[in-house]
């Protein structure tokens, strides 16, 4: 039995969420798979957008505390539709699809939309945003390009600011990793498939939490890691302490760098 609706009366299924369109099923498709409209829009909230609230309060933070928030990698904004009441903040997406920006400019109208390329740069200035969130984006690049994108990502948060991406950890492993990257996977090393399908689905990357604590950490301090906080994917929170950042140099150039180092060894 066929139970999606026919596109005149699409928007019935959602008036209980909220009263923005509905991205044809095509969009849907290219976004989060086979899934009728109610679903996409009513899980996007309960589950999606209420597991960001929910990580964000755990570490005493407030969507409504930030100035400017930047969903990156939007899709068709089943994310950011629900920023919508977010009066005084002010809301951007970006996609590397420009069919999914389309949609979002001409529907979306209370936030800005603009493509990115598969590769960083992202055409904001750097210090913009104060949380940016990146839900199954991650799970999607390969190393390298993780690492390019964690660079620009840091770019553009202001001082302070946060971080939030989604990663594929254990129980993902677990299901579909063969036996021997999943032994790799439990060592702690960064597992991607199908590499030369980067930002697409059929390309899915795994992040150890022994991973996640080190090699993401490079620039950035880790303010909370969730398992299987954003339905069965990861959450991760990272903050851009630039503030360490300048001491360290400050240290360095003074020639006290080892006094640093061994002060945070005995300390840690």
């Amino acid at each position: 039995m066929n139970t999606s609706p026919s596109p005149q009366n699409q928007n019935e299924w959602i008036n209980d969420v909220d009263d923005l369109p509905i991205p044809p099923f095509e969009l849907i498709n290219l976004v989060v798979g086979p899934s009728n409209p109610r679903d996409f829009v009513k899980l996007g909230k309960e589950i999606a957008f209420q597991s960001i609230v929910t990580a964000l309060e755990k570490n005493k933070l407030s969507l409504t505390q930030f100035r400017a928030i930047l969903d990156f990698g939007c899709g068709c904004g089943r994310i950011t539709r629900h920023f919508k009441f977010l009066s005084n903040t002010k809301i951007y997406g970006t996609d590397y699809n420009p069919k999914l920006i389309q949609w979002c400019k001409e529907n979306l109208p209370f936030a800005e939309f603009q493509v990115n390329q598969l590769a960083p740069p992202l055409n904001y200035p750097e210090d913009t945003f104060d949380f940016i969130f990146a839900g199954s984006v991650f799970t999607h690049f390969t190393e390298e390009l993780q690492f390019a994108w964690l660079d620009e990502l840091w770019r553009v948060l202001m001082p302070n600011g946060y971080l939030m991406i989604t990663t594929h950890g254990e129980p993902y492993a677990k299901d579909w990793l063969t036996p021997e990257l999943y032994a790799k996977f439990k060592s702690g090393k960064f597992i991607v498939i199908q590499a030369e399908d980067v930002g697409g689905n059929p390309c899915v990357a795994y992040h150890p939490e022994k991973y996640i604590r080190t090699a993401l950490t490079r620039k950035f301090a880790l303010t909370d890691y969730i398992p299987q906080g954003w339905d069965k994917q990861d959450i991760v929170l990272l903050q851009k302490r630039i503030w360490r950042l300048k001491y360290l140099t400050n240290e360095i150039a003074a020639g006290r760098l080892a006094q640093v180092l061994k002060y945070n060894f005995k300390h840690r």
